[in-house]
C-alpha cells in the first residue's frame, strides 16, 4: 500500500465514529507502551540476579540522568505528530512531507547534540550534582556512555513514528517494538547471563534495539507510503516548517522535563518519611505506570485525531469527538479503578512487600485509584490543546498541577492535618484543580475556533 493507504486512514478518521476510531488506533500505541515498560522491567530483573543490587542502584543513577536528556526526543516527536497531523487533516500532502522531512532531520541532528553533551557531562552531573557514591560510580558513568551512543538512533525511531502516527499507522510501531522487545530479551540472556558484560551489556542492548527499531520503522514506512519515499534531493531542512515544529517539539520537551524534575522533588519528600514509606512508594509508582496506560494511549490517539479534525476545519465534529473520547476515557478508568481497589492487596503482594510498607502501598493504590477517573477527564483534553497548536496551554496545566501535589506536601504533610497520607492524597487537590482550568480554557478554546471557522465561512 501506497497513498491509497494514507487516504483510507484519513478518511477513517475523519468520517468514522470518533471513539471508535480513536480507540482503534490508540490500541496499539496503549500495547507498545506496555511492551516498553516490561522490557525495561526484565533489564532490571535480569541485572538484580545476575550482578547484584550494586548494578541496579547504577543502572537507577544512570536512567534518571538519561531520562533527562530523553525528554528531548519525546517532546520532539509529540510537537511534530500534531503539526503533521493538522497538514495531513487539511489535506496539504506537500507541507505534510516537508514538515516530516524537516522533522526527522531536526531530530537527528539534536540527538547528535546530546550525544556529545551526555558524553562530557554525564560524569560530572553524576558525581557532584546527584551524589552517586564513588563505589558505584564506574558502572553508572558506564552505562550512561554507551547508552549515550544510542541517542541519534533514538531520536530518529521517535521522529518516524510521529509520522506514522499522524497518517493514521500505529500498528507499523507495535510491530518494530514487539520485534526490538523479543530481540532486547534474547540479548539481555547473551550479554549479561552468558557473557557477563554487567550494566555494559544492558546498555550495549538498549543501544543495539534503538538502531534496529530506527532501521525497521524507516523501511516500513516508506513501503507503506509513497508519501514519505524521500529522494536525495528531498534531503534538507525546510525553514517555513522548523519554527512550528521547534516551538510545538520544545514546549513539549521542557513539559517533560518539569514533570520529571518535579517527580525528584516529590521524592525528596517521600524519602523524609524514612525506607518503609520509599519501598511503598516505589511499587505504587510501578503500579501505576499501568494504570495510567488506557489513558495515555487514548491521550496519544487524541492528539492525531485533533490535529486532523483541526486542520480540516472540522469543528463541530472535533467537539463531538471529544466528548466521546472522554466518556470512553472515564468509562474504562472506572471499570479499572473498581477491578483494582478490590485486588490492591493481591496487586502488592506480587512485589513481596510486607508489614508497614505493605499497609502503606495498599492505602496508597487504593486512593489513587479512587481519584483516577479526575485524571481520565482532563488529560485527554491536553492532547487536544497540543493537537490544535496550542502546547502551551498543555504544559502551563501540568507544571500547575505539579506544583499545587508539592505544595500541598509540604504544607499539609507532616504535623499537617493529613500526616504521611498527604503522599497520596495530594493527588486529590492537583488534579481537582487541573481539571477545572483545562474545562474552562478547553471551552474558551472551542468558542474561539467556531468563532473564527464562522468568520472564515462568510
Amino acid at each position: 500500500m501506497s497513498d491509497t493507504a494514507q487516504a483510507y486512514d484519513r478518511r477513517r478518521m475523519l468520517t468514522g465514529t470518533p471513539w471508535k476510531e480513536v480507540l482503534i488506533f490508540s490500541g496499539p500505541i496503549m500495547i507498545g507502551y506496555l511492551l516498553q515498560i516490561l522490557y525495561g522491567t526484565a533489564d532490571m530483573i535480569i541485572l538484580g540476579h545476575e550482578v547484584g543490587p550494586d548494578s541496579l542502584a547504577a543502572i537507577g543513577s544512570a536512567t534518571t540522568l538519561m531520562t533527562l536528556f530523553t525528554c528531548l526526543s519525546w517532546g520532539l516527536s509529540a510537537g511534530s505528530n500534531a503539526v503533521m497531523a493538522r497538514y495531513n487533516g487539511a489535506d496539504d500532502e506537500n507541507r505534510l512531507r516537508n514538515s516530516a522531512m524537516t522533522s526527522l532531520l531536526v531530530s537527528m541532528i539534536t540527538g547528535a547534540a546530546v550525544t556529545v553533551l551526555s558524553l562530557i557531562l554525564c560524569e560530572p552531573i553524576l558525581r557532584y550534582v546527584m551524589g552517586v557514591p564513588e563505589d558505584i560510580m564506574g558502572m553508572a558513568c558506564e552505562y550512561c556512555w554507551i547508552y549515550a551512543l544510542g541517542f541519534v538512533s533514538m531520536f530518529g525511531y521517535n521522529a518516524v513514528a510521529s509520522m506514522l502516527r499522524s497518517v493514521g499507522d500505529s500498528r507499523s510501531v507495535l510491530y518494530v517494538l514487539a520485534a526490538t522487545s523479543g530481540m532486547n530479551l534474547v540479548l539481555d540472556v547473551l550479554f549479561i547471563m552468558v557473557l557477563d558484560m554487567g550494566v555494559i551489556g544492558a546498555a550495549s542492548t538498549t543501544v543495539i534495539c534503538q538502531v534496529v527499531s530506527l532501521i525497521a520503522s524507516y523501511a516500513i514506512m516508506t513501503r507503506r507510503f509513497e508519501l514519505f519515499s524521500f529522494r536525495r534531493t528531498d534531503v534538507r531542512i525546510h525553514h517555513e516548517h522548523l519554527r512550528e515544529i521547534v516551538d510545538a517539539g520544545m514546549t513539549m520537551a521542557l513539559q517533560q522535563a518539569i514533570i520529571y524534575g518535579s517527580m525528584v522533588i516529590l521524592q525528596q519528600a517521600v524519602n523524609s518519611y524514612g525506607a518503609d514509606m520509599m519501598a511503598s512508594f516505589a511499587v505504587e509508582r510501578r503500579l501505576e505506570t499501568f494504570f495510567r496506560l488506557p489513558i495515555s494511549a487514548i491521550a496519544s490517539g487524541t492528539v492525531t485525531f485533533a490535529g486532523m479534525h483541526y486542520g480540516a476545519k472540522m469543528v463541530d465534529r472535533l467537539s463531538k469527538g471529544v466528548r466521546q473520547l472522554l466518556a470512553a476515557s472515564l468509562l474504562m478508568t472506572i471499570a479499572m479503578s473498581v477491578i483494582c481497589i478490590v485486588s490492591a492487596g493481591p496487586l502488592v503482594s506480587v512485589f513481596n512487600l510486607s508489614g508497614t510498607p505493605y499497609d502503606y502501598c495498599v492505602e496508597h493504590t487504593r486512593v489513587a485509584l479512587l481519584l483516577f477517573p479526575m485524571f481520565a477527564l482532563y488529560f485527554p483534553i491536553l492532547s487536544v490543546f497540543q493537537g490544535m497548536g496550542r502546547p502551551r496551554l498543555s504544559a502551563a496545566i501540568v507544571v500547575l498541577e505539579l506544583v499545587i501535589r508539592i505544595v500541598c506536601i509540604y504544607s499539609l504533610g507532616g504535623d499537617g492535618p493529613f500526616g504521611y497520607t498527604i503522599i497520596w492524597w495530594n493527588m486529590l487537590f492537583g488534579w481537582a484543580i487541573a481539571m477545572v482550568i483545562t474545562f474552562i480554557l478547553y471551552r474558551r478554546v472551542m468558542m474561539k475556533t467556531e468563532n473564527e471557522a464562522t468568520e472564515t465561512a462568510t
